[in-house]
């Protein structure tokens, strides 16, 4: 088995059959916790701990979003302004014109594990650069 994430990469050997218990970090500085992709698909699971059988070599990766990233697009630029207001306003139409992107993995920019008006300093300053 390979494992990958946007953190580190490392390999690692377990035997045919093995049980496995992989544990992403749920945020790093500027990204929150996604899924686990096996071979470039979706493992069936949101939680950051992802437990499998190991029945052949696999490649393993924790997907993380751009905290902030309100459009999707991998960046956080001057677009993602009004959308994060949108989505802290006006949640379902965000949720209606946005349906693929969840606002609060990327709204919630102080991890307090709710999306509101306490994470809009911390969003300008993610969006500034600070």
């Amino acid at each position: 088995m390979t494992a990958a994430s946007s953190e580190t990469d490392f390999d690692a050997k377990f035997l045919d059959g093995e049980w496995i218990v992989a544990v992403a970090p749920l945020r790093t500085r500027d990204s929150a916790f996604v899924r686990w992709m096996i071979d470039g698909e979706p493992a069936g699971t949101e939680s950051n701990e992802l437990t499998f059988q190991i029945r052949r070599d696999v490649l393993l990766v924790a997907e993380y979003a751009l905290l902030g990233d309100m459009n999707g697009d991998g960046r956080l630029d001057a677009s993602d302004v009004d959308l994060f207001v949108l989505a802290l306003g006006d949640p379902d139409r965000y949720q209606a014109e946005y349906p693929d992107m969840d606002r609060m993995r990327s709204g919630d920019v102080d991890g307090d594990g709710r999306f509101d008006g306490r994470d809009i300093e911390q969003f300008v300053d993610l969006v500034l650069g600070g």
